[in-house]
């Protein structure tokens, strides 16, 4: 016997134990059905099996019952692979832990032409990524720039977008580990990701060494034609007048592939200290 036939002979077994069961019932066509959906748990065999089987006048199908079990488990594992793959986009690409938990559905909307901006960038991430398109969130300390960039950056890990977002400080530093050792390989990471976001430009000490690794962080993208979203407390006329020419070639790099969306409004972080204040004030106004 070939081990077809003993891999066949084993099915059939396997069917003739699954047939006979209270979830199906034999119908008027004289094959099992399943009492659920009613439809056949078993067809005509195949007259090639006949010979094989010749005993044998049925063959197991699947119901509607089973397909739709059958495409519910595939759609969860397919679902699991996502998240698997989701969860690994943001701990390879977002250098913080609260940038992993900054989310449209949490925005306040403290600025909405801006959080709107920032939900249409996602939309149309397409045409931005063809148009090497992206943008310069500015404004004062604490408005909620870094905020909005990671809502962009987790919206499009959800797409399954490779992502990285990092003060560019923390990127130099990976770099320049070990004495360089890592610095193609962190190079070649912020071309090939689909958005890199610079968070706090301008924060970083300005000195010629980190200039330098700025500079190439930027211009790599750059070369590369992919889109890059920058966060600053800089206004871009302090990027349009600045003389250090260092600092200008990197200034230029950006406004010339970014949109500039200011942020306004008042600190966010001093009206959640205010707000908390007035809970303790209240707390101790009403005793024990």
């Amino acid at each position: 016997m070939s081990l077809f036939d003993g891999a066949m002979r084993t099915i059939m077994a396997n069917a003739d134990k699954n047939a006979a069961t209270e979830d199906a019932v034999i119908g008027e066509d004289g094959f099992l059905h399943c009492r659920v959906c009613g439809e056949a748990v078993e067809a005509e065999l195949p007259e090639e099996l006949k010979r094989i089987f010749p005993n044998r006048k049925t063959r197991p199908r699947m119901c509607k019952c089973e397909r739709d079990r059958a495409d519910a488990e595939e759609a969860e594992e397919k679902k699991q692979q996502a998240q698997y793959k989701i969860d690994a986009l943001k701990s390879e690409g977002l250098y913080s832990v609260f940038y992993g938990n900054c989310t449209f559905g949490k925005d306040d909307q403290h600025d909405q032409r801006a959080s709107e901006i920032a939900r249409k960038y996602v939309n149309k991430f397409a045409e931005m990524q063809k148009d090497n398109t992206g943008i310069l969130f500015w404004g004062g300390v604490g408005t909620g720039k870094s905020y909005l960039a990671a809502c962009i950056a987790n919206a499009l890990i959800e797409k399954l977008h490779p992502v990285m977002m990092a003060p560019i400080q923390d990127i130099v530093a990976a770099m320049t580990e070990n004495y360089g050792a890592q610095r193609e390989s962190v190079l070649a990471k912020v071309e090939s990701v689909d958005l890199l976001i610079l968070d706090d430009l301008g924060v970083e000490r300005g000195t010629e060494y980190m200039l330098q690794h700025a500079y190439d962080i930027i211009n790599a993208r750059y070369n590369a034609k992919k889109p890059i979203i920058v966060t600053t407390n800089l206004t871009p006329q302090q990027m349009d007048v600045e003389t250090n020419v260092s600092k200008k070639r990197i200034y230029d790099r950006i406004t010339e592939t970014c949109l500039a969306v200011r942020i306004g409004g008042e600190s966010r972080r001093g009206g959640i200290v205010r707000e908390k204040a007035k809970r303790f004030k209240k707390l101790l106004e009403e005793g024990d």
